[in-house]
């Protein structure tokens, strides 16, 4: 029996199809999209019988909506040569533990992953599915087609990926480092995000940066430990005016932002505009360990140069990233914006301290004309160059108002005509964070506590000690996470756990006239400390120091930090401790550091034990180094002498 409304019913068929078709784009799923297909097979065929009589322009429709979605096939040898490409692996965000990116919403086979069955899931739901699933996958589509014999989408149809091409051109994209912040734990390797810049539709100049981080606005150390370790915290992928980057890291935050041109294509920066698309339709989840900024930034570059993939470490860091893409040719120019603080100590640095003195006071009574009509046009426009970046530090520190601001720099910049002579300050290669040495390290070697040898071996995952070359970090400091050392009696008997450092920071940051500065420490984690009858005692800790650290010589630092903390052993204790000593780096690629420690009850004995150290490292290349240590310590009641020697492998 013929229906009685046989186009209302069509249209209904119709409309299901649809339905089907869009549930089938939000779940992502091959199998189901198969299963609409047939679905839509048999309605289109149930349409087309009840219209016959009425519409014969069903057929046409039919068979036009089937070209449309053409089926497409490739062979084995084609799927193997694709999906092993590492390219592609970069686009799947695929690392040597497999996809770093579990939403199902970008990973289609996150059930069965593998590389292969992504790129036929991929095809089938870009040709099999509804046309406009290509917005879902634009780079994908861009990086197939140009591998395999694909028949083109209306990709240009895709209005989100158009309009941030309009709103955010890539003409030129930058790679950008904010170096360290050691006050806070999520930035104590600094932070890596991309700048991208260009010409709008109005034709003025636009950059924006794009960043991945996490929330670690929190006191709870522990809980932010364990959720971005082992639970993992949302990741927020975020697309900001690269002016409140820099507003945040250079003045709020006194950190100097480094950026790297990368020599990149027209089309290869269009992948990546693609891609970040693709990233900002996916649940990201961070991981401190294996998921960082670094990581996810490093394979996004691998789809331009997938060489990246490729680079060892235990895990991605924001510098072990920056050598990465330099080895591989990937920047060809760098730029340094400068904090003010920064600015300031490395132009005091050439000026004696009566000099400085002149210039800071002068510059907070706000006289200017004094630098005018002197003798030697080089120290003026020096003295000049420091005036302004101490007024800029004002500024930023809330000291100084705008216009007061304003005016002083109106003043210098006077004087500086009236001298005819500009002061440059070029950052040498010493300070390029791209050239600093590799952040995993494994060392071994042999030492005596009390005239009984020992095998020492250790592994520091990340970052560095402050025994090695920190002449690239700006400041003398140390910054290490898990790091763990065994000893193994050369007499016989089983190795012992020696030190266990979960987390320790340390900066020592030079004072200056203009910006003061504080030196301090953290450390949680378990190790042998000595009694008073000088017996290794392990005891788990958390102590913390602060000071201040003084730049005798310009190779020379002198630091002194009083500070204490909690300890357990059989039960819980606190302690203080006090520590001064001196670093000087010295020629031929060696350095120093002269330390005296002296702790109360630090295993919970009410007894004081003091050490005086000497070490001695020598940098012998990028991946090796050398040091030598000698303690001596003692107590009211007992002496001892510890030596060792050893080698190490940063990688």
């Amino acid at each position: 029996m013929l229906h009685k409304h046989p186009e209302r019913r069509r249209l209904r068929l119709d409309d299901r199809l649809r339905e089907l078709q869009d549930v089938a784009l939000r779940r992502h799923h091959r199998d189901f999209l198969r299963a609409v297909a047939r679905c839509a097979t048999r309605e289109a065929v149930a349409a087309t019988v009840l219209s016959l009589a009425l519409c014969p322009a069903a057929v046409a429709w039919t068979a036009t909506a089937e070209t449309a979605r053409p089926r497409i096939e490739i062979s084995d040898e084609e799927l193997a040569r694709v999906s092993s490409d590492r390219a592609w692996r970069a686009l799947l965000h695929v690392s040597g533990r497999g996809p770093d990116i579990r939403d199902p919403g970008f990973l289609l086979t996150s059930e069965h992953f593998s590389p292969a069955s992504e790129l036929r899931a991929t095809i089938a739901f870009l040709y099999e599915a509804a046309p406009q699933n290509v917005c879902r996958f634009p780079a994908r589509y861009f990086w197939l087609r140009a591998r395999l014999p694909i028949t083109e989408l209306p990709v240009a149809d895709c209005a989100e990926l158009e309009e941030f091409r309009r709103r955010a051109p890539a003409d030129a994209i930058d790679l950008v480092f904010a170096s360290e912040n050691l006050a806070q734990p999520s930035s104590a390797m600094g932070h890596l995000f991309l700048k991208l810049s260009g010409t709008s539709e109005s034709g003025s100049y636009v950059s924006h940066s794009v960043s991945f981080y996490t929330d670690t606005a929190t006191l709870n150390l522990p809980k932010l430990f364990w959720d971005s370790l082992v639970s993992g915290k949302r990741g927020l992928f975020a697309l900001a005016p690269y002016s409140e980057q820099v507003h945040g890291y250079v003045e709020q935050q006194h950190r100097n932002l480094w950026e790297y041109r990368l020599a990149l294509s027209d089309t290869e920066r269009l992948l990546l505009q693609a891609h970040l698309i693709e990233l900002k339709q996916t649940t990201l989840t961070y991981y401190f360990q294996k998921f960082n900024c670094a990581t996810l930034i490093q394979q996004i570059l691998a789809i331009a140069a997938p060489s990246l993939l490729a680079t060892s470490g235990a895990w991605s860091t924001p510098r072990s990233v920056l050598r990465a893409a330099r080895e591989a040719h990937l920047t060809d120019q760098v730029t340094a914006i400068p904090a003010a603080r920064w600015t300031i100590r490395a132009l005091a640095h050439g000026l004696p301290q009566e000099t400085q003195l002149r210039v800071r006071d002068r510059i907070r009574r706000m006289q200017t004309i004094a630098f005018a009509n002197r003798d030697d046009p080089t120290t003026v426009a020096h003295e000049i160059a420091l005036a302004r970046a101490y007024n800029d530090y004002l500024a930023e520190q809330r000291q100084r108002s705008r216009q007061a601001w304003r005016t002083v720099d109106t003043g210098l910049e006077q004087a500086v005509s009236v001298q005819g002579t500009a002061y440059v300050l070029e950052a040498s290669a010493s300070a390029d964070p791209a050239w600093s040495p590799p952040e995993t390290q494994i060392y071994g070697g042999i030492e005596s506590q009390k005239g009984t040898p020992y095998i020492r071996l250790g592994f520091l995952p990340v970052s560095h000690q402050l025994v090695d070359d920190n002449t690239h970090y700006g400041v003398e400091s140390e910054f290490r996470l898990f790091d763990f050392s065994l000893l193994q009696p050369l007499e016989g008997g089983r190795p012992v756990l020696d030190e266990l450092t979960v987390y320790s920071v340390t900066s020592l940051l030079p004072r200056d006239l203009f910006t003061g500065g504080v030196s301090g420490s953290f450390r949680l984690g378990s190790g042998a400390r000595w009694s008073e009858s000088m017996q290794r005692l392990h005891a788990g800790f958390v102590d913390g120091s602060i000071g201040g650290t003084i730049r005798a010589h310009p190779a020379v630092d002198a630091f002194g930090r009083l500070g204490g903390g909690l300890g357990y052993r059989s039960g819980m204790f606190i302690y203080p401790n006090v520590t001064a000593g001196i670093v000087m780096r010295e020629r031929w690629g060696m350095k120093s550091l002269i330390i005296t420690e002296c702790g109360y009850n630090e295993v919970g004995t009410r007894a004081t034990v003091c050490d005086v150290s000497w070490r001695q490292s020598a940098f012998l290349s990028a991946h090796w180094s050398l040091s030598s240590n000698l303690h001596q310590l003692w107590s009211r009641s007992a002496r001892a002498t510890e030596f060792g020697l050893l080698a190490k492998y940063l990688f």
